[in-house]
């Protein structure tokens, strides 16, 4: 399943959209199966994660500044 953005998020923000091969997908399961202790309590949550898209927000690059307190 592809992973969509929020829906009070949609409009609102830049994605970029990377889609993930059938090996990275393989690769995603094998190390979340690695935690079986984890998978015990709801292994469904975990799993969700293995996607056929990964979704970032795409922002400008700003400068942050050091405030100084005194």
């Amino acid at each position: 399943m592809n992973l969509a953005p929020p829906s009070f998020l949609k409009n609102n923000v830049n994605w970029l959209i990377f889609p993930i091969t059938d090996s990275d997908e393989k690769i995603k399961d094998t190390a979340i199966n690695m935690y079986r202790s984890q998978l015990k309590w709801d292994p469904t949550f975990l799993l969700s994660y293995i996607r056929k898209n990964e979704l970032f927000i795409s922002y400008e690059q700003g400068v942050i500044q050091k405030k100084m307190f005194q």
